[in-house]
């Protein structure tokens, strides 16, 4: 994939864009139809904590106090 920047680059005022920058563009982005693998998703997999033997393996939650209930008069 190609970064935005390399690709805005392309589109100048001025410049032609070639076939293969124009395609690169398209395959530089995701369509919302794509289904996004867990693996390309940065951080995912430890914020998950991690993936054994063809499982899920979900961290403990972390405990937190409640919140107060607001007194109201």
């Amino acid at each position: 994939m190609t970064d935005l920047e390399t690709i805005l680059s392309w589109f100048q005022t001025g410049d032609m864009p070639t076939e293969e920058e124009f395609q690169e563009t398209f395959s530089s982005f995701r369509l919302k139809n794509t289904k996004i693998p867990i693996a390309e998703v940065e951080g995912l997999e430890s914020l998950l904590g991690g993936y054994e033997g063809g499982t899920w393996m979900f961290p403990e939650p972390i405990a937190q106090e409640p919140e107060e209930t607001p007194q109201y008069d």
